[in-house]
């Protein structure tokens, strides 16, 4: 740019009254809390009262490049209910298994509850996608909102609560121009 010596400095809150930008939920499972199309289909035919706790998983991947992904959702899900289900019983049998062989503290500890993501952000509502990485040579970045039922993936993050305005200056030529050279 044509200017003098410019330094930004770092910063930790925003400049204006804005929604804050968090990273997605993290399942801390081995990918065993996660699904392709092909598993979801399986753990549904054996069990469909699994039904509504096989949610869309999307990440900055499954965003930019349309991949379809599940995860199993089992918050305010009834031990019974996923008790009834081998597929889903032996997938968090094994995630308990990685959970404590963990050499950390924290993850182990998470083995107490291997039926749910170990970092669980999800927002109520909508929300604003944002994937973590994206192309240089895209003139904008792909951002998008996400209905509460998408559990967002520890690849994206996401603004909960954001409006079409927090959209719009997200995905101005101001706000592409502030990221290229920042």
């Amino acid at each position: 740019v044509e200017a003098g010596p410019l330094v930004i400095e770092r910063r930790s809150s925003p400049l204006c009254a804005v929604p804050p930008m968090n990273y997605g939920s993290m399942p801390i499972d081995d990918g065993h809390l996660v699904l392709n199309p092909a598993e979801r289909i399986e753990a549904l035919s054996e069990s469909a009262t699994l039904k509504p706790y096989v949610r869309r998983y999307i990440g900055g991947n499954e965003f930019l490049n349309n991949i379809e992904r599940y995860c199993f959702w089992f918050v305010d899900a009834s031990p019974a209910l996923i008790r009834a289900s081998k597929f889903a019983s032996e997938r968090i049998r094994k995630t308990r298994e990685f959970r404590l062989s963990s050499d950390r503290e924290a993850t182990q500890a998470l083995a107490g509850t291997p039926q749910l993501f170990g970092e669980i952000r999800q927002p109520k509502g909508r929300y604003l996608v944002v994937p973590k990485v994206s192309s240089e040579n895209r003139p904008i970045m792909p951002i998008g909102f996400e209905p509460e039922r998408v559990i967002a993936s520890g690849s994206a993050l996401l603004v909960p609560q954001a409006s079409i305005f927090h959209f719009a200056v997200l995905t101005s030529a101001m706000h592409m121009a502030w990221m290229r050279a920042v």
